[in-house]
């Protein structure tokens, strides 16, 4: 049996550095790997060192455009643009075909 574990991108207006570790996805692995090893493990990150790209706003924050009008680039700056980090899910979907899990699990 083949198992996948991902973790996705992710789309906010910031991004921080705990969000990069999939942790929680290794040790799963780990864990997996000590009482079935018969199941083979492999972990993707597809948000960390894939960089950013803008997105539009999606309509369920919308709202918030009135707060967010302007580029702020002072050090007491409040958000402007919403961004994807990560890869794109083309590429994320592309991966899963490629490696035929048996079941993906996603963080």
């Amino acid at each position: 049996m083949k198992l996948l574990l991902l973790q996705p991108p992710v789309e906010d207006f910031y991004d921080t550095d705990l969000r990069l570790q999939p942790l929680g996805l290794c040790y799963l692995k780990a864990t997996v790997e000590k009482h079935f090893p018969q199941i083979e493990v492999t972990v993707r990150d597809f948000h960390h060192g894939w960089g950013r790209k803008t997105v539009a706003l999606p309509l369920e924050l919308s709202y918030l455009k009135p707060y967010y009008c302007w580029p702020d680039r002072s050090p007491f700056s409040t958000f402007y643009s919403y961004f994807h980090f990560g890869a794109s899910f083309e590429v994320i979907a592309n991966e899963v075909v490629r490696l035929k899990p048996d079941l993906v699990g996603i963080s």
